[in-house]
């Protein structure tokens, strides 16, 4: 059994899902929410909400009040998170052991000491973020519903963020698209998923033909890079944009 060096933990729902029913009078949005609230919002809350930092707003008495209210609770029960959770959480159950032989086998990564990552279901495709010091992945795309795999190949996507955050490594354009050869290696030939999902973005498809031979190459052991850090360190500056 392969060291255990990508941990998630399933914390419940982002917090994003609940804003989204303050969209008719929350930061400056005009849109009216799919499940009217039980009360008229006075004008001095419309505009405290239109003219505070989300990061102030969440942690007022109005904000919670809405939070925990039955009208919100209604709304967000609508996206079935919940369940999505829990089909989420067997999938990575199952696949677990052979994405973390991946990250120790081919990514060489078996000394990389990082804490579990908090996954929280949401309406948003997928993301690695940080709302209020909170670093969590953001998961909700539909396609894993049909491909359980698809959920194993963007679970360690978004992971590699999270250990790219905890170096202080910036995205860029290099290292995202050397990022996409290394989950859709591990979706096709590790998890036997579908080969025509592709390869990632369509923007990073010729840096991704010029990194794929080092990539190769690091893979079959003859390249110079003796982890996937490493060799994330030599295409940024070999590729420089």
């Amino acid at each position: 059994m392969a060291k255990e060096i990508m941990k998630l933990n399933f914390i419940g729902n982002d917090p994003r899902v609940y804003d989204y029913y303050l969209g008719c009078f929350g930061y400056g949005k005009q849109r009216q929410p799919m499940i009217p609230y039980h009360r008229e919002f006075t004008d001095s809350e419309k505009e405290f909400f239109n003219k505070t930092s989300y990061e102030d707003a969440r942690k007022s008495s109005l904000y919670r009040e809405i939070m925990n209210s039955a009208e919100c609770k209604k709304y967000v029960s609508q996206f079935n998170l919940d369940k999505k959770q829990i089909t989420v959480k067997k999938n990575w159950d199952e696949q677990k052991e052979k994405i973390n032989c991946f990250i120790v086998n081919q990514l060489k990564l078996d000394n990389l000491d990082m804490h579990p990552v908090d996954v929280v279901m949401s309406t948003q495709p997928g993301s690695y973020s940080r709302e209020l010091d909170e670093k969590f992945i953001r998961w909700g795309h539909p396609r894993s519903e049909e491909d359980p795999f698809y959920d194993g190949r963007y679970l360690f996507h978004e992971w590699f963020h999270a250990v790219e955050d905890k170096f202080d490594l910036p995205n860029l354009e290099q290292s995202h698209a050397l990022l996409e050869l290394a989950d859709t290696y591990l979706y096709e030939k590790i998890l036997g998923g579908k080969k025509d999902y592709g390869e990632g973005h369509e923007e990073l498809g010729k840096m991704r033909e010029k990194i794929k031979p080092y990539f190769v190459e690091f893979l079959t052991e003859h390249g110079n890079a003796k982890n996937f850090l490493e060799l994330r360190e030599h295409m940024v500056k070999k590729f420089k944009c």
